[in-house]
């Protein structure tokens, strides 16, 4: 779903050209043309060019749960899945870029139960390292990033959403 589609040509009408005959009918030798937007001519419309359009695939509900459980289950059974507390305030990205060297961690998505300012403005800078919210988790999130580290009342936020 996240193909954008946006090609686009123009077609013999939407051309901006003179729409006069380039030469008389008959006399010349050459063959008939009524218009240089034809598609035979260089700079006419092209005939059954890209147009913009929607790639997206609808996906029911019941199987985005199930991808959801189904990714969640792997990152805990891979021992991927970090539950904490609560984030000690940094108020320095150097100072969340040590913490996440220490844990051995480059490449992360961070799921909160709230709005915590602090920790989104600390890692914005970190290359790999994302802030979700437990109502806005989706599993292309999940799957694109190696570790999920969780707050205790994220994770509480999650299981009672997949009951749902």
């Amino acid at each position: 779903n996240k193909r954008v589609g946006s090609a686009c040509t123009k077609t013999r009408s939407e051309v901006k050209a003179s729409r006069k005959r380039p030469y008389r009918q008959k006399g010349t030798g050459r063959a008939r043309h009524g218009s240089t937007v034809s598609p035979l001519f260089v700079g006419g419309g092209i005939t059954f060019g890209p147009k913009p359009r929607d790639y997206g695939l609808k996906v029911t509900k019941k199987k985005k749960k199930a991808a959801l459980r189904a990714a969640l289950s792997t990152k805990v059974s891979e021992k991927k899945m970090i539950v904490v507390d609560k984030w000690v305030e940094k108020k320095k990205t150097k100072e969340m870029v040590e913490v996440f060297k220490k844990m051995k961690i480059e490449n992360a998505l961070i799921v909160l139960d709230e709005h915590t300012e602090w920790l989104e403005r600390t890692t914005m800078n970190i290359p790999h390292i994302s802030v979700t919210y437990s109502h806005w988790l989706n599993t292309y999130n999940i799957l694109a990033h190696d570790y999920l580290i969780c707050t205790k009342d994220a994770v509480a936020k999650i299981e009672e959403g997949l009951r749902k």
